[in-house]
């Protein structure tokens, strides 16, 4: 939500939404996992993921966003251990325009991008032959 006061428009931090929609997007591409934003507690956690956003720089007038991802996952309750990845994310908005809708959809396209290199790197469950 956006709002007028006294010439200052105010909104949902970046981060945040940028947060929300990731792990919305990460629980598409774990189907049978419960992912939790910050801590399981009371669970017991079969894997534990790290995902820093190093850099996101959107160029409007080339409609390009590149950004670097830090992606650590640890089979564990905490990442201390485990495999940790550097990713790079370099691409141009098929968009018309250079406006927010267009940043906005660069981000989208990001956030699944990252969401999958993420997911890809989960160890997978062993399951019991018995």
């Amino acid at each position: 939500m956006i709002a007028n006061w006294y010439d200052t428009y105010w909104a949902e931090r970046i981060e945040v939404s940028l947060s929300r929609e990731f792990v919305a997007q990460l629980r598409r591409n774990l189907p049978g996992w419960r992912i939790c934003e910050s801590t399981c507690a009371g669970l017991s956690p079969a894997a534990s993921m790290r995902v820093s956003l190093d850099s996101v720089d959107y160029a409007r007038a080339g409609k390009r966003l590149v950004a670097s991802a830090r992606i650590a996952v640890n089979p564990g309750a905490t990442v201390q251990q485990g495999v940790e990845r550097g990713f790079r994310y370099d691409f141009s908005s098929d968009l018309a325009g250079d406006d927010a809708r267009v940043q906005a959809a660069a981000y989208a396209v990001l956030l699944e991008r990252v969401a999958a290199d993420a997911a890809a790197l989960v160890p997978r469950p062993v399951l019991s032959t018995r």
